[in-house]
């Protein structure tokens, strides 16, 4: 089974201060990366919303420009910067439509960013946010949570 190579942009976007253990990049330079990661086949990207405070949205919207259709795997909720999980579902809506407007039909999969485990407890929550997405971005995009710890994966596999 052939498996797709997925480039994350949480290092590639930062191009203003040096976090997390990333050098500032430049958006020349990530471009450059960018185009050279579609070169070679690449053809699928990990990103969130606040990854650069904007800038990776920004990034992939200036190669899709210059032919490179990246297929997205993203994620909405998290607070890159301050580390707090945003579970108002009003904000959350706010950050999938952001999502369709910045990327429309190049959105394969879009995951809950971390939540906080009371959260995952609460099988209505997920399930709207499963619905949500459905409606928002279209039935065939994919819907999964990216989980803070592994130890999560107990709260939600049934």
């Amino acid at each position: 089974m052939n498996y797709p190579l997925i480039l994350g942009l949480y290092g590639l976007s930062k191009n203003k201060e040096n976090i997390s253990g990333y050098k500032i990049v430049s958006n020349s330079k990530a471009s450059e990366i960018l185009q050279t990661a579609w070169d070679i086949g690449i053809r699928y990207l990990d990103t969130a919303s606040s990854y650069g405070e904007g800038n990776a949205d920004k990034l992939i919207q200036e190669a899709r420009k210059r032919g490179s259709k990246f297929k997205l795997y993203s994620k909405v909720g998290l607070d890159i910067r301050s580390g707090i999980f945003n579970s108002d579902t009003s904000y959350l809506r706010n950050q999938i439509t952001k999502l369709k407007n910045y990327h429309n039909d190049h959105i394969h999969s879009l995951l809950l960013h971390s939540p906080p485990k009371e959260l995952l407890e609460q099988k209505n929550f997920l399930l709207k946010f499963f619905q949500d997405v459905k409606n928002i971005l279209g039935h065939e995009v994919n819907v999964g949570i990216s989980l803070a710890s592994p130890k999560d994966y107990i709260l939600v596999r049934d």
